[in-house]
């Protein structure tokens, strides 16, 4: 395990006059992706998957081009710092944003669940 840190600042507020500041700070992970999740490599895994488990014919069906933003948002930066350093911090979020964008007719969290699984396995993160 890495000491690599993260800190996120979320402002919120209760009402006009009262602003809350929470820290969230995540002390260990496990470094920096080795294996990076492209388009065509997703659509490949996600086509295996459905011809291994049986999926209806809707399953991987695209909707729009919200998956393609889904897998590119996670490799984000600002100013030059990638907004989810660590594997874990991706990892999570590729699972929330291809859930939340809800890109396929069929199968969207299967689909997130299982490449949230297979880019933890590529990045060699333990008990994925």
């Amino acid at each position: 395990m890495q000491k690599n840190t993260s800190e996120i600042e979320i402002f919120a507020s209760k009402d006009s006059k009262t602003e809350i500041q929470v820290k969230l700070e995540i002390k260990e992970t496990s470094g920096k992706e080795i294996y990076q999740l492209g388009y065509d490599e997703a659509i490949k895994q996600i086509n295996l998957a459905k011809d291994v488990f049986g999926n209806s014919e809707l399953f991987e069906l695209e909707k729009d081009e919200s998956f393609k933003s889904s897998l590119s948002t996670i490799y984000q930066t600002f100013e030059g710092k990638n907004l989810y350093p660590g594997i874990e911090e991706k990892a999570a979020n590729l699972l929330y944003f291809i859930t939340k964008n809800h890109s396929f007719t069929d199968g969207n969290k299967r689909i997130a669940a299982f490449l949230f699984l297979f880019f933890l396995e590529r990045n060699k993160v333990k008990d994925a």
